[in-house]
């Protein structure tokens, strides 16, 4: 075989796919230079780490990274919880206090979830939208559309407007207590 020198894209890349575990089996010794094989990913492998002189506590560190994988895969859903909230990035969500949809809080790049964002009198509350199939997506029709104030004056609505108005002064009653 050549003596093949890996660098630059794909040596990285082969590095990658090394820590990524992906093919490559550490278990046995298959750095040995005179070993003579088929198998190209033992033989890219052999070359990488030739190339590199990579030492013990690298191949230390690959074999550890491969088990911790193996056991978040074998991992209870109660052992993830536990793994996930002392070691997780925390994300601060609000939850909409009329309806219950929850929102990330801040966004990257747009800001903070803004409250005021509705204009009541000309917001179409109640949305009808059709639908062309499968990948046509869906399209307002706002002539069958209604404001919050259409929405009131029809019968048809009366239970929807008539939560609305409890929840918001159920808002304004906690926002108020405090």
């Amino acid at each position: 075989m050549s003596n093949i020198k890996l660098s630059g894209a794909f040596g990285v890349l082969f590095g990658l796919l090394i820590g990524m575990g992906l093919g490559v089996v550490i278990v046995d010794d298959i750095t040995d230079s005179s070993a003579v094989t088929n198998d190209p990913v033992k033989s890219y492998y052999n070359e990488y780490m030739r190339a590199t002189a990579l030492n013990d506590s690298l191949r230390t560190k690959i074999i550890r990274i491969r088990v911790d994988e193996w056991l978040r895969k074998n991992e209870t859903r109660d052992e993830k919880r536990v793994r996930v909230l002392s070691e997780g990035t925390p994300v601060r969500f609000v939850v909409c206090p009329l309806c219950g949809l929850n929102r990330v809080l801040d966004k990257r790049g747009k800001g903070r979830v803004r409250w005021d964002a509705v204009d009541l009198d000309t917001a179409l509350i109640l949305q009808v939208r059709c639908g062309g199939g499968r990948g046509s997506g869906f399209y307002l029709d706002e002539s069958r559309s209604l404001t919050l104030g259409e929405m009131s004056e029809s019968p048809e609505y009366d239970a929807i407007v008539e939560e609305i108005r409890r929840q918001a002064q159920s808002i304004l009653h906690a926002l108020s207590s405090e």
